[in-house]
């Protein structure tokens, strides 16, 4: 009897197989690498983020394992039937933010950009009937690469002071404040910037700065990499867990802000007269005056970085300008 049930468990899970890959027909398979997250599944088939999670059946996109097997649907499968295969058109609804659409609709954010000719992909008003372009047409042609956008290096605060360490040489010290040694010894009055002796205090551009993320983070000095839509990247990424504490790196006021680009983010205007921007964040903070230290939200990955591995987007704009590269002031205090 037990043998005849276990044959039965058997027979009903080829059926339930075999169901499952008559859904399938025309899928095929990718293996997750390490690095992998969802998006780059999705860049490197063509196959939305959505229509991916609704494929494998993924609560939380950000989730997938090394050496998970996914199941890349064929072109037009899992995207929602009231696009049809031709497209379609939706009306914009209170509350509705581009990303939201992308994900009702199974188009990704790009494809919609251009398919409507929306300037700022942050505002679309509501009762705007938008094109839905047809699911599985031939994605946009990528640009070439943009040559590096050159940034002056700053490192803001003001001064502070460097205790220099067995085996330090100037030229470390330097790198590490994102300063030259001609500088470092003009600064300090060294004659010859060769010696410099082991439990000397330097005088250090950069003064009293927190680092935005207060928990374990990776970062790398990504200022002026090609976006799409001929876009640059006006930042730097500290790529952190969810739910990391995002914290002011100066006493100012925030102001709070959401798009479908930039998702959950803030301006912090600084009493050091800078204005700090973060972007993709999981939930915020207070708005309003804050002192150096206060929590201003958690690191996440809303907006376009849906589907990405939570991080941080940050920028510095020294005096509420244009940005700079904020890599070597995160070098220098992360």
């Amino acid at each position: 009897m037990r043998r005849m049930q276990a044959l039965g468990g058997l027979v009903m899970l080829a059926l339930a197989g075999g169901a499952h890959a008559g859904a399938q027909k025309g899928a095929s398979a990718y293996t997750v690498r390490t690095g992998d997250t969802l998006g780059r599944v999705a860049a490197r088939t063509g196959v939305p983020v959505p229509a991916l999670a609704r494929a494998n059946d993924l609560s939380d996109p950000d989730l997938i394992r090394i050496g998970q097997v996914l199941t890349i649907p064929a072109a037009g499968q899992g995207a929602p039937a009231a696009t049809g295969p031709a497209g379609g058109s939706y009306r914009v609804a209170a509350g509705d933010t581009l990303v939201r659409v992308a994900r009702r609709t199974g188009v990704p954010v790009d494809a919609l950009v251009k398919a409507n000719r929306i300037a700022n992909p942050d505002l679309v008003r509501i009762g705007r009937v938008l094109t839905i372009p047809a699911v599985g047409e031939p994605a946009p042609a990528v640009a070439a690469p943009l040559p590096p956008l050159p940034s002056p290096v700053v490192v803001v605060g003001g001064r502070g002071e460097h205790r220099v360490a067995r085996r330090q040489t100037l030229g470390g010290i330097a790198r590490r404040y994102g300063t030259t040694v001609a500088d470092l010894a003009l600064l300090n009055g060294l004659k010859d910037p060769n010696l410099v002796r082991a439990g000397t205090v330097l005088q250090v551009p950069g003064g009293r700065w927190a680092c935005p993320v207060q928990g374990p983070h990776q970062f790398t000095d990504g200022w002026g990499q090609a976006r799409p839509g001929g876009r640059r990247h006006l930042g730097v990424d500290l790529f952190a867990a969810r739910g990391t504490p995002v914290v002011a790196s100066v006493g100012g006021t925030v102001a709070h802000t959401m798009g479908a680009r930039a998702g959950l983010a803030f301006y912090l205007t600084g009493d050091d007269g800078n204005t700090y921007y973060g972007a993709h964040l999981d939930s915020l903070g207070p708005s309003g005056r804050v002192e150096q230290g206060t929590v201003l939200g958690t690191v996440g990955s809303t907006g376009n970085a849906m589907g990405t591995t939570p991080h941080l987007h940050f920028e510095i704009k020294p005096g509420g300008g244009d940005p700079v590269n904020p890599y070597p002031t995160l070098r220098a205090w992360c």
